[in-house]
């Protein structure tokens, strides 16, 4: 794969040689979110090189398909890439390194979000790269010396003691007098204790500067990791900021378009369809909001929904702006569609449980009853903590696979009725 795409980096290079200057940017921008293309235009080529680009049947190296524009890139990189590759490809290093990183050159890029223009935009990123595995390595060849150096003072500390041992036995065996006339006629020998001490002492000093080096360089990485997850919290919090007043402004055009969801919301449910409901349908409605059929059975059908709900108008219109039949859902900021998630499904997502299996499963929803308790999303409008075991969400559909929220993006109940509602009180 890496030498396909180096071939076609030969390739694009070769045929781009002798376009302007201009095409060689170090920023970019993404196009606006489909369907909002009236409050800006996209950037274009001039007309002779769109048309020049078009003709040369451009190809995004990561998945093949034929592209009629390439995404500027922030580097100088020649590659091209449809903008929905070169999105995931940022997305998918964030997620890994909490840096978004050009795939091909892995330059660091900035990434900000137009809300005006609807559009992110892409730009040269200056950041003292830490190398972790290099520091890894030389932890592991500092704990190999030091390891040695050890074994080295326990093999010189054995051998003093068996010459010690060996010269007490020979004393013992001679007279005073030759010990003394040994002692006189070697005394070299009689330094062999303080020459091993000597290199008891090299040896041990040698070991506290691995030490010392060695924990020099885990505080080393343990700031520069502290500093990149630092980083990637600002990166997070600066594109949901950017890209807030844009998402309200979407849910306020979801309400505007659906003003029979403003009427639930205000209790007013004639002509909606919840005062005619059959009452197979009103029971799987009954279920999904939480509620017991037994407890609700004497009740209106959209009185039921309403006790169901916890006696909330606006979570009622919530969970039927989901629902309701030929429904459009409302939209994420990224251009994609925002989906409402029960607690229980929601906690499926985000520990990446049984992928395989069906949500029914008496085994899954036990395991997901007992963690649903603690586990606890952050909305991205009013950035407060949700408890998912007491509360439904709406989450783009996309997850992580766009760099605009690569974690993911989620709405709580209250703020989509206060934006797409008419702000009610939820």
């Amino acid at each position: 794969r890496l030498c396909r795409i180096a071939r076609i980096c030969e390739d694009s290079t070769a045929r781009r040689a002798g376009m302007s200057a201009s095409a060689e940017v170090f920023t970019g921008a993404s196009p606006p979110v489909p369907g909002l293309e009236g409050e800006c235009a996209i950037a274009h080529e001039p007309a002779g090189e769109r048309e020049r680009l078009a003709a040369e049947q451009l190809e995004c190296v990561v998945c093949f398909d034929s592209i009629d524009e390439s995404t500027k890139l922030p580097c100088s990189c020649k590659l091209d890439y449809c903008f929905r590759c070169w999105d995931r490809s940022l997305a998918q290093s964030f997620n890994s390194t909490r840096q978004a990183r050009c795939p091909s050159c892995r330059c660091a890029v900035r990434v900000d979000f137009d809300s005006e223009r609807m559009r992110l935009i892409f730009s040269r990123e200056d950041v003292a790269d830490y190398d972790f595995d290099a520091v890894r390595e030389n932890l592991a060849e500092l704990r190999v010396a030091e390891a040695e150096a050890g074994r080295e003072i326990e093999e010189s500390r054995r051998r003093t003691a068996e010459t010690e041992r060996d010269d007490t036995a020979e004393d013992e065996g001679d007279s005073e007098e030759d010990a003394a006339n040994v002692r006189r006629a070697a005394p070299a020998d009689i330094s062999a204790p303080s020459a091993a001490l000597s290199s008891h002492s090299e040896q041990q000093r040698r070991v506290a500067e691995l030490r010392r080096r060695a924990w020099q360089l885990e505080r080393e990485a343990s700031e520069a990791s502290q500093a990149k997850a630092e980083r990637g919290r600002e990166a997070i919090q600066r594109l949901a900021r950017q890209a807030l007043p844009a998402q309200v402004r979407l849910l306020g055009r979801f309400g505007q378009a659906h003003p029979e969801l403003r009427e639930i919301a205000q209790g007013r449910c004639a002509g909606t369809g919840l005062v005619d409901l059959p009452e197979s349908e009103l029971r799987r409605h009954v279920q999904a909001l939480g509620g017991t059929w037994d407890d609700v059975a004497a009740k209106a059908p959209h009185e039921r929904l309403y006790a169901a709900a916890g006696d909330s108008w606006p979570v009622v219109a919530s969970y039927w702006a989901a629902v309701a039949k030929d429904a459009e859902t409302p939209r994420c900021v990224c251009g994609r569609s925002l989906v409402r998630c029960s607690g229980l499904e929601r906690t499926r997502q985000l520990r990446g449980m049984f992928p395989d299996e069906p949500p029914d499963s008496e085994r899954i929803q036990a395991a997901l009853t007992r963690m649903v308790e603690g586990t606890h999303i952050i909305c991205d409008i009013c950035d407060q903590r949700i408890r998912l075991s007491q509360n439904s969400t709406w989450t783009c559909e996309s997850g992580g696979s766009t760099i605009l929220h690569a974690t993911s993006y989620d709405v709580c109940d209250g703020c989509f009725a206060r934006h797409a509602l008419g702000r009610v009180d939820s």
